[in-house]
C-alpha cells in the first residue's frame, strides 16, 4: 500500500507540473533552453502582459456595470411613469415558507409608508429551493385577501392583482414549500406618508 500511494503521489505531482504555464506561452523545451537571465526577463514580460490584461478586464467590467446601471435607471423611470409607488430590492433574497425558511407561518409585511390605492404588484421570485416545487403565495391588502399566485420554479417576474386600499401589503406562503423573492415593485397611488420598508415575521 505505501508503494501504491507513492506512485499515485508521483503521478499527481507530474500532472500538476505539466499544468504549469511557462511565461509567454513557451513550451517546456523552449523554456529550458533559456538562460537564467532570459527566464527572468521572460517572467517580467509576462507580468507586464498580465497587468495589461487585468487592466483591460477591469475596464470591460466597468463598462458593463455602467451599462447595467443605465438600463436600471431607464427601467425605473418607466416604472415610475407607470405608477410605481414603491420598489424593494433586498440585499439577499427573501426566503419564506417551508422548513428552510420559517414554515407556513412566515409572512412578509410591506409597509406602504402611506394609505395607498394599490393596483398590482410585480415581483421577481423562484421556487428553485428544496425538494418540492409547487410554492404558492397569498397577497393581502392589510387583512383583506387580494390574490393567489403560483410561483414558477425558474426565477422570473410574477404579477399579483390587488385593486384595494391599504397601508400594508402582506405576503404569506400557502402550504409548506419554500420560495425566494428577489425584487418587488408596487404600483398604485399614495395618499399620506410613513417610514418602514419591509418586515419579516417568522414563528
Amino acid at each position: 500500500m505505501p508503494f501504491i500511494r507513492f506512485i499515485l503521489f508521483a503521478a499527481l505531482a507530474a500532472l500538476l507540473c505539466a499544468c504549469v504555464r511557462n511565461p509567454l506561452g513557451m513550451t517546456d523545451e523552449e523554456w529550458q533552453g533559456l538562460s537564467s537571465q532570459q527566464q527572468m526577463e521572460a517572467r517580467e514580460k509576462q507580468a507586464k502582459l498580465d497587468l495589461e490584461q487585468q487592466r483591460l478586464e477591469d475596464e470591460r467590467r466597468a463598462r458593463v456595470a455602467a451599462a447595467e446601471a443605465t438600463m436600471r435607471e431607464e427601467q425605473r423611470k418607466k416604472d415610475l411613469a407607470a405608477g410605481m409607488i414603491m420598489e424593494i430590492i433586498p440585499q439577499k433574497p427573501i426566503c419564506i415558507g417551508g422548513s428552510r425558511c420559517g414554515g407556513s407561518d412566515t409572512r412578509i409585511i410591506l409597509p406602504l409608508k402611506a394609505l395607498a390605492s394599490v393596483d398590482y404588484i410585480l415581483f421577481l421570485a423562484d421556487d428553485n429551493i428544496g425538494d418540492r416545487h409547487d410554492a404558492v403565495v397569498h397577497f393581502y391588502a392589510d387583512d383583506q385577501f387580494a390574490e393567489r399566485v403560483d410561483i414558477k420554479k425558474r426565477k422570473q417576474w410574477h404579477e399579483a392583482f390587488i385593486g384595494k386600499m391599504a397601508r400594508n401589503i402582506v405576503i404569506r406562503p400557502e402550504g409548506d414549500d419554500e420560495l425566494r423573492i428577489y425584487h418587488i415593485k408596487i404600483f398604485g397611488q399614495k395618499h399620506d406618508s410613513g417610514n418602514e420598508q419591509f418586515i419579516i415575521i417568522r414563528k
